[in-house]
């Protein structure tokens, strides 16, 4: 909803990025040119190498939290976010302080939309750009990012033009991927898609400095590379190509975005899928989720089925001890076993008889007992043998 018309949906929608537009008095300013997608794809190719970092590094801290965190007592988690949250402040106080340059505060920069632009003084500037123990007039250009919400944060690395040093930019993106990693695991409700998209930005502006101020390029659109290290990091990331684009695009609500935002993506994923898998398939993994893939590892092809058979069949009779089933399942790493009897007068009732149990759950393939009397025959049995042994094991 746009100011003076109430009730217009013209808004892309909750994540809006604003519109991209160079300035008036920049004649030679394009959004994007084909020059431009060699230095995309080079992006794509550092983003799909920092996405593959980023995500060996947390699955390393991902099962070193199964390992020591999940098994403690609730309270280990509680102290471990709490312990995050104390290291994450005190790193953005002390780099704000210490590594943080005082600049020149400009005196209006222009926020545009579809259909108006507004002119913001430095008055208004003041609520997104922090001076933080700067003098007057000046602002601390690594606390605007930091103390920022990560949204306005975005917003400062997309629209506003030398706002914020090469150095700074490049501390912030290596203090941000840090935390960052570390953060998400922990036990919070936490995501990964709008830290990655200012991660990325970061590393887009700070691409867009460097091309500016080193090589001379005075014609590229800072905006433009900031959107496009913004995707190609979180296509290094995620490794999702077709959403990510839809989601870019209808955030700049730049259609011509379409090609370079897809560029980017493909070669991102690509780079990154030569060293690890994305962040979310490595988290199912780890997980244990029964995912089936859509194809098969190229491994699968040369496998046979005596390759993953057992050649050592284990096997309960129909009247098994407890402790022997609980011996079963902790020298195995299977849970299902066949239950065969030594009676085989009638083959044709032994295979009717043939049962399977897994998980101490019994399958029959014939229903000679009725449930009352199979209940009845369990319990009488469970009376005499350590149950609770059984199901600390299952529990396991």
């Amino acid at each position: 909803i746009q100011f003076g018309s109430w009730g217009s949906f013209q808004l892309p929608g909750l994540l809006n990025f604003g519109e991209f537009k160079c300035s008036d008095s920049d004649k030679k300013c394009h959004l994007w040119t084909a020059m431009d997608l060699g230095f995309f794809v080079v992006m794509g190719v550092i983003g799909g190498l920092l996405g593959a970092t980023f995500n060996c590094l947390n699955k390393r801290l991902a099962k070193y939290r199964m390992r020591n965190v999940h098994p403690k007592p609730k309270l280990v988690r509680v102290l471990e976010s709490l312990l995050v949250s104390v290291v994450t402040t005190v790193v953005v106080f002390l780099a704000s302080m210490v590594l943080g340059e005082c600049r020149q505060m400009s005196a209006s920069s222009q926020i545009g939309n579809d259909s108006f632009q507004l002119q913001v003084t430095s008055e208004d500037v003041n609520s997104s750009i922090k001076t933080f123990f700067c003098p007057n007039e000046t602002y601390n250009d690594m606390a605007t990012l930091f103390f920022n919400p990560q949204e306005s944060a975005i917003l400062q690395l997309f629209h506003q033009d030398s706002t914020f040093s090469p150095v700074t930019l490049a501390l912030f993106f290596a203090l941000y991927f840090l935390l960052a990693c570390w953060t998400y695991g922990i036990s919070v409700p936490s995501g990964l898609f709008v830290p990655s998209l200012l991660c990325g930005a970061a590393f887009g502006r700070l691409v867009a400095n460097v091309l500016k101020s080193y090589i001379g390029l005075g014609h590229i659109y800072s905006g433009t590379f900031a959107l496009i290290g913004a995707a190609a990091f979180l296509g290094g990331v995620v490794r999702m190509t077709i959403s990510l684009t839809v989601i870019l695009i209808e955030s700049t609500n730049e259609i011509t975005y379409g090609l370079p935002i897809m560029v980017t993506l493909m070669v991102a994923k690509w780079t990154g899928d030569f060293f690890s898998k994305g962040i979310y398939d490595i988290h199912v993994g780890l997980r244990g989720v029964p995912l089936l893939e859509r194809e098969a590892a190229a491994e699968m092809d040369k496998l046979r089925a005596s390759d993953i058979m057992e050649p050592n069949l284990t096997y309960v009779y129909p009247h098994t001890r407890i402790q022997s089933l609980v011996s079963i399942l902790r020298t195995t790493v299977h849970h299902a076993f066949p239950v065969v009897t030594e009676n085989r007068g009638n083959e044709k009732e032994f295979m009717k008889g043939n049962q399977l149990i897994s998980n101490n759950i019994k399958f029959k393939t014939s229903s000679t007992l009725t449930r009352a009397g199979e209940q009845r025959r369990r319990s009488q049995s469970m009376k005499s043998y350590p149950s609770s042994e059984l199901r600390n094991v299952c529990d396991e």
